[in-house]
C-alpha cells in the first residue's frame, strides 16, 4: 500500500470569501486561474485587515498545474498564466441604498512580480477588500484542498454556488441565471448539452470529491416539457480523512 500521506499546515487552510462573491459572480477563469485564486485567498489570515503580497513558490504553481518535470518552457508558461489572469474583469450584481440594484466590475489581481530565484508574488487587487478581508457573517468557507482536487471547471464555480448554500440545505433557480454563474453561455442554446456536458458531470465530481451531497432536480415550464430551473438539495457529510490525507500531493510540502 502507498504511504499514506499528513496534511501539512498549507494543505489545512481554508478558503474564505462573502457570500456576494460566491452567489452573485459570473467570472470566467480555466481550471488553472481558479485554483490559482483559490490559492492566494488561502492565504489570508483571519488577522489581516488589508490586502498585501502573497508568495507562490515554482514548486508549488507547478504541483497545481501538473507539470511534474518543469523545462525552460515552464517559466513562460508561468508567464502567461499570471499575465491572462491579471488581464480578467467580470461583473458582479450588488445593491447601493441610495440607487437600487447595481452591476459592479471587478479585477482579480492588481500586479504581479515574478522572481527567477523561483517565486511567484502577487497583490490582490482592492477591488477584492469586502469580499475576502474581516468577514464575520454572510460568508462562505470550505477546505482549499476540495476544489483542488476537482478537474472541471464548472465543479469548482459550482461548488463554491452550493456550499455558500449548504446551511439552507437546498438552492433553486432558473437555468438562465445558473448558466450565467457558471460561465456557460455557450450553452444557453441547447438545454441538453449543458446537462450532458456541464451540470451532470459537475454534480457527479461535487459527490464524488468533496464534503457535499448533491441531488438535483428539473423544474420544468408550466404545462410544458422546456426545462427552465434547477433545484438541488445540498447535505454537508463529514469529510473522511484518509480523503483528506490522499489529497496532500495537491498542493505544498510533502510530509
Amino acid at each position: 500500500m502507498d504511504k499514506i500521506k499528513t496534511l501539512t499546515p498549507q494543505q489545512k487552510k481554508n478558503v474564505k470569501m462573502s457570500n456576494t462573491l460566491a452567489q452573485k459572480s459570473g467570472y470566467s477563469l480555466s481550471v488553472t486561474e481558479q485554483k490559482i485564486m483559490l490559492l492566494l485567498i488561502s492565504k489570508i489570515k483571519p488577522t489581516d485587515s488589508k490586502l498585501t503580497f502573497y508568495d507562490i513558490p515554482f514548486t508549488d504553481y507547478f504541483k497545481l498545474v501538473g507539470i511534474s518535470s518543469p523545462d525552460g518552457r515552464s517559466y513562460a508558461h508561468i508567464k502567461k498564466t499570471f499575465k491572462a489572469l491579471k488581464d480578467k474583469s467580470w461583473w458582479v450584481k450588488g445593491y447601493d441604498e441610495e440607487l437600487g440594484e447595481v452591476e459592479m466590475t471587478y479585477a482579480w489581481l492588481d500586479k504581479v512580480w515574478i522572481f527567477k530565484a523561483g517565486h511567484i508574488r502577487v497583490w490582490i487587487h482592492s477591488d477584492m477588500r469586502p469580499h475576502l478581508l474581516e468577514l464575520k457573517k454572510n460568508f462562505t468557507e470550505f477546505e482549499l484542498s476540495i476544489p483542488l482536487s476537482m478537474k472541471s471547471k464548472y465543479s469548482i464555480r459550482l461548488y463554491e454556488l452550493l456550499r455558500s448554500y449548504k446551511n439552507l440545505g437546498k438552492y433553486t433557480t432558473q437555468l438562465e441565471y445558473l448558466q450565467e454563474l457558471l460561465n456557460a453561455d455557450n450553452y444557453s442554446s441547447n438545454t441538453y448539452d449543458f446537462f450532458r456536458w456541464c451540470l451532470n458531470p459537475a454534480v457527479k465530481e461535487i459527490n464524488d470529491t468533496s464534503d457535499l451531497e448533491v441531488r438535483m432536480i428539473k423544474t420544468h415550464k408550466i404545462g410544458s416539457k422546456k426545462i427552465v430551473g434547477v433545484e438541488f438539495t445540498i447535505k454537508e457529510e463529514m469529510y473522511p480523512e484518509i480523503q483528506m490525507q490522499m489529497r496532500a500531493d495537491l498542493i505544498g510540502e510533502e510530509a
